[in-house]
């Protein structure tokens, strides 16, 4: 293989000597390394996710913990955890690795993405959301009424209307 290389550099008119080509694969794989460790600890990530789910042990904390300790706050193995966590019903793990992902800058349009996964779209007006929680809390539907009411706060925190939702469902309760 060494003949070849060297008789195609050849023809190209540079002269190498025949031990470089070796020396050159070496530091490629040294200078992969890295990145290559990072992929076997992304599939590792991945693997345990899918037996955590397939086991029902899915919301255990120390789990949690191991698997984000795995990724290194690496941004791939984030989105990675992240988006297996959410395919397989896992939401809190899901928001560990979202949280942590956000917290190391890079991947700005994941984070939007796995936001919109748990949170759904922004609300678009507040009269449309008092109508939502309104209907939400006729049907009886009263924590999630509450956490629309207070996702709907967040955006307008000056609406009354908001406000005097919050007042009655809290006399409700």
């Amino acid at each position: 293989m060494t003949e070849a290389l060297d008789s195609l550099i050849g023809s190209a008119g540079l002269q190498i000597e025949p031990w470089t080509i070796p020396a050159v694969l070496v530091v490629g794989f040294l200078f992969l390394l890295p990145q290559i460790k990072q992929n076997q600890r992304t599939n590792l990530a991945r693997q345990r996710i899918r037996e955590l789910a397939h086991d029902g042990g899915a919301n255990s904390d120390k789990e949690h913990a191991a698997l984000l300790a795995l990724s290194k706050n690496h941004p791939i193995t984030l989105v990675v955890i992240a988006d297996e966590a959410h395919r397989r019903g896992m939401l809190s793990l899901t928001k560990k690795a979202t949280f942590a992902l956000e917290q190391t800058g890079k991947r700005t349009s994941d984070v939007h993405r796995l936001r919109l996964l748990l949170n759904g779209p922004a609300p678009t007006h507040p009269e449309s959301e008092i109508a939502i929680i309104e209907k939400l809390v006729s049907q009886g539907l009263i924590p999630l009424a509450q956490n629309r009411l207070e996702r709907a706060l967040q955006y307008w925190p000056s609406n009354t209307r908001l406000h005097e939702l919050s007042d009655q469902m809290a006399i409700e309760e």
